[in-house]
C-alpha cells in the first residue's frame, strides 16, 4: 500500500479522467473532497454534497478528525487519488470499507461494505442540495431536481428510511431516529435541503450508491477489475523514491486530463478541473513535461491541443476553450522548449515536424506584436499575460522591457532552432534573433549597482522590483559569468532569496514583498527555471540544494494537507490554503504544473 497516495485533503479532485475515456467540459461532473467528513462535493450547476455517516446505538460517526463532535473511532485511508478512494472507518464493533470510483463522465459509484456489524447499527448517506425544487423516490431510486439540473441516485438495496429535512440539526435528529419525514415526493423551492438515506448493514454485503446526471438502470457493477486497473496505474509508475507524493502528483495530472472536445482534436489538460476548467498556454507546457512520465502520447496531445487554438497570424491565446471562446492575450512562450524536451524523451520526429511551422509562426508573432519600442526586448500587454498576475512589477503598468518575456523568448528561439536541425529545416535567422535578444538582455537589463537583472521602462529607468524574474537570464543562457556570480550571491543571501523554502517570487527585503500570490510566495515553475539555469552554468551544488528543499517542502505540505498547491510560503510556516490570493484566501489545490514540476524534479534527476 505504500505506493499509493493516501492523505485525505479538503478540495482534492475526484473525477473521471480523459486519460480513460470521454469527459464533458461543458457539464463538469467533478468532485472535490470534503474537509471533515467522508464525502465530496459534486460541482454540477448546483452544488451537491454527499457524505457517509454511521450509527451504533446512540453513537454517531461522521467526522474524520479527532476532537470533533461525532467523530469516528478510527479513519484509515488506503488510497486517496483523483480516480479512486479506498478507506476503512468506523467503531470498534461496527466498521466499513468504502470504495468510491468515477465510472464515466457523468457517474460516480460509492460502495460501502460492512466489515463488522452489531445490533442497532445503521449506514446513512446524507445529501445536501442547493436550490432544491423536487425530490422523487420509488424504492431504489431517488431523483433530485434543482432549478438548473437533475441528479439520479440508484441503490442496489432498498432504503429502510429516507427523510428530507431543511437543516443540519434535523439531519442529526434523523440519524438518531428522533424524527422521520417520509414521502414518495417533495415539492417546493428550498434554498438548501437535506436528503438522509438509511440502510441496515449486513456483514460482507455491499451497499452500492450510483450518483449520475442521467437516469441509469439498476445493474450489478463489477468494481474489482476497475479498482485493480486504477491501482496499477500508480504501482507501475512508482520507484522506490518518494512514493506517495510522486503518486499524488501523477494522480493530479491524470485527474486534470480532458478528452477530445470541440476545437481540441486530442486530449488536453487544465490547471485544475475545478475552478479553472479551461486550457492555459504555459500551464499546458509544464503539464506536458510531467505527462512524459505517464504517457508519451498524452504529453504530445497536451501541446497539440494548445496549437489547435492558434490563429492564422500565428497568435496563440493564453486561455482556450473547446467551444472556440479564446482570450485575446498570450502567455510566456514555452512551447518550443516543451516540444524539444518531449522529443528528447520520445525521439518522435513526426511530432517535431507537425509542430515546427506553428511554433515558428507563434514566436515571430511575439517579435512583431510585443516589441513596441523596437529594441528587440519584449513587453507584456497586460500583467496577466505574463502569468504573474498581481506581481509588484506591474504596480506602474506594463510600459517596460520585460526580463521574463525576453529571456523566455531567447530560450524558445534556441529550442526552435534545435528542432529545425533535427528535421533538416534549420533556420539560422532564429539563432541570430535569439543571440541579438540575449545580448540586449545582458547589456541593457542588467543594473551594475544592484548586481541584478530588472525590467526597464521605456524612459530608460529600471523598475527595481527585485523578483525571481531577474534569474531568468540563467535559464536562457543570456547572463555572462560576472553576472552569474552576482546572481548566485542573491540566491544565497538569507535576506533576499535564500528563505527556508527558496526561491520567493519577490525578495523578502523588497519594500513591496507580501505573501500574496506573485508578491512573495514560492512557485515551483520558477524554481525549475532557476534550477535548470544554474545547471547550465555549472552551479550544480546550489541547483541541487534548491531542488531538494523544493521537494521536501512539497512533501511536507502534502502530508499535512493531502494536496499539492499552486504556491507556497517561503518561510515554510503558513499552510498555502491560508495564504492570500489576490483579494481572497487559499492557493489553488490539486494544481497541475506544481504536480508536473514535482515529477520532473524527482524523476529527471534519476
Amino acid at each position: 500500500m505504500s505506493n499509493y497516495p493516501n492523505v485525505w485533503g479538503e478540495g482534492n479532485l475526484f473525477a473521471f479522467s480523459g486519460f480513460e475515456g470521454k469527459t464533458d467540459w461543458s457539464y463538469p461532473f467533478v468532485g472535490t473532497l470534503l474537509e471533515k467528513r467522508v464525502g465530496f462535493i459534486i460541482r454540477t450547476e448546483r452544488e451537491k454534497r454527499y457524505w457517509v455517516s454511521l450509527r451504533i446505538g446512540n453513537k454517531i460517526g461522521e467526522m474524520i478528525k479527532r476532537k470533533e463532535k461525532n467523530c469516528y473511532d478510527y479513519f484509515s485511508p488506503e488510497i486517496v487519488a483523483g480516480d479512486i478512494i479506498s478507506l476503512h472507518c468506523g467503531f470498534k464493533n461496527f466498521n466499513i470499507q468504502l470504495i468510491a470510483l468515477p465510472l464515466s463522465k457523468n457517474e460516480i459509484i460509492i460502495r460501502i461494505t460492512p466489515e463488522t456489524v452489531t445490533r442497532n447499527s445503521i449506514i446513512n448517506l446524507v445529501v445536501r442540495i442547493e436550490a432544491c425544487k423536487e425530490l422523487f423516490f420509488n424504492g431504489y431510486d431517488f431523483v433530485i431536481k434543482t432549478d438548473k439540473d437533475t441528479t439520479f441516485l440508484t441503490l442496489n438495496q432498498k432504503a429502510i428510511i429516507y427523510s428530507v429535512v431543511d437543516s443540519i440539526e434535523e439531519v442529526e435528529r434523523v440519524m438518531r431516529r428522533e424524527t422521520e419525514k417520509r414521502a414518495c415526493s417533495w415539492n417546493g423551492d428550498k434554498e438548501v435541503r437535506y436528503l438522509v438515506i438509511s440502510n441496515l448493514p449486513r456483514k460482507g454485503k455491499p451497499l452500492d450508491i450510483l450518483i449520475s446526471s442521467r437516469r441509469k438502470k439498476r445493474k450489478v457493477i463489477q468494481l474489482s477489475n476497475l479498482k485493480k486497473k486504477r491501482e496499477t496505474f500508480y504501482t507501475e509508475r512508482m520507484t522506490d523514491y518518494r512514493k506517495r507524493t510522486l503518486a499524488k502528483a501523477m494522480s493530479i495530472l491524470k485527474a486534470n486530463v480532458e478528452s477530445p472536445q470541440g476545437v481540441f482534436k486530442q486530449r488536453w489538460t487544465t490547471p485544475d478541473r475545478w475552478p479553472h476548467r479551461h486550457l492555459w498556454l504555459w500551464d499546458s507546457c509544464f503539464h506536458a513535461l510531467g505527462c512524459v512520465f505517464i504517457d508519451n502520447k498524452l504529453a504530445e496531445d497536451s501541446i497539440l491541443s494548445v496549437l489547435n487554438t492558434q490563429r492564422e497570424n500565428g497568435f496563440i491565446p493564453h486561455i482556450g476553450r473547446p467551444d472556440g471562446n479564446f482570450s485575446t492575450i498570450t502567455q510566456p512562450p514555452l512551447l518550443s522548449w516543451a516540444v524539444y524536451k518531449i522529443y528528447q524523451h520520445t525521439g518522435n520526429k513526426k511530432f517535431l515536424t507537425n509542430c515546427y511551422p506553428k511554433l515558428r509562426a507563434y514566436l515571430l508573432w511575439c517579435l512583431r506584436n510585443r516589441d513596441k519600442n523596437r529594441n528587440m526586448l519584449l513587453e507584456w500587454k497586460r500583467s496577466d499575460e505574463s502569468g504573474m498576475d498581481n506581481s509588484s512589477r506591474f504596480n506602474n503598468g506594463c510600459t517596460f522591457d520585460a526580463i521574463d518575456f525576453s529571456s523566455i523568448l531567447v530560450n524558445d528561439l534556441l529550442c526552435l532552432y534545435k528542432i529545425g536541425k533535427e528535421i533538416a529545416s534549420a533556420d539560422e535567422n532564429l539563432r541570430k534573433k535569439a543571440n541579438k535578444v540575449s545580448r540586449k538582455i545582458e547589456q541593457y537589463l542588467w543594473n551594475r549597482k544592484k548586481g541584478f537583472f530588472f525590467d526597464r521602462y521605456f524612459n530608460g529607468g529600471f523598475s527595481f522590483f527585485k523578483t525571481a524574474c531577474g534569474f531568468l537570464p540563467l535559464f536562457s543562457g543570456s547572463a555572462n559569468n560576472h553576472q552569474v556570480e552576482f546572481l548566485v550571491r542573491h540566491l544565497k543571501n538569507p535576506n533576499e532569496f535564500n528563505t527556508p523554502f527558496p526561491v520567493p517570487s519577490e525578495a523578502i527585503d523588497s519594500p513591496t514583498f507580501d505573501n500574496n500570490m506573485w508578491r512573495g510566495p514560492v512557485w515551483l515553475n520558477y524554481n525549475y527555471f532557476i534550477i535548470e539555469g544554474l545547471k547550465k552554468y555549472g552551479v550544480s551544488d546550489l541547483a541541487d540544494k534548491i531542488r531538494k528543499k523544493t521537494l521536501r517542502e512539497v512533501e511536507k505540505w502534502y502530508r499535512k494537507e493531502g494536496t499539492i498547491f499552486e504556491f507556497y510560503d517561503p518561510f515554510s510556516k503558513v499552510s498555502p490554503r491560508l495564504m492570500p490570493r489576490k483579494d481572497k484566501y487559499g492557493a489553488i489545490k490539486e494544481f497541475g504544473w506544481s504536480a508536473a514540476i514535482y515529477i520532473l524534479l524527482t524523476l529527471e534527476q534519476q
